[in-house]
């Protein structure tokens, strides 16, 4: 119900394969709903550790050559956090950013 979710922000997540908790983070995306509408986005491409595997590259359509000289998920999760602030969150594979993000104190 939309008076129990209020603002919300909605997620994706690309990986480096095919499992959203073992792989890193490539594409990150963010967007901010008030009443439901549309009013702020957050994007990143990021440049993982490890390569992209070709299966998750077939997938996603991001590759190797997109993501090189893009900074590490780390170096944007400051930003991504900020971006959240203390919106709900909405979307799938969300723990697999939540797991990443700088500690902060949950309420």
């Amino acid at each position: 119900n939309r008076e129990t979710l209020g603002n919300f922000v909605a997620i994706d997540v690309e990986t480096t394969g095919l499992s959203v908790v073992s792989n890193e983070i490539v594409d990150i995306a963010a967007i901010r709903f008030k009443n439901f509408a549309p009013v702020e986005k957050f994007e990143a491409l990021c440049y993982p550790k490890h390569g992209i595997q070709p299966e998750a590259s077939r997938i996603n359509g991001i590759t190797s050559e997109m993501v090189e000289g893009k900074p590490h998920f780390r170096q944007i999760a400051k930003s991504l956090q900020s971006f959240i602030g203390s919106d709900n969150l909405v979307g799938q594979k969300i723990v697999n950013i939540l797991i990443r993000l700088p500690c902060r104190r949950l309420y």
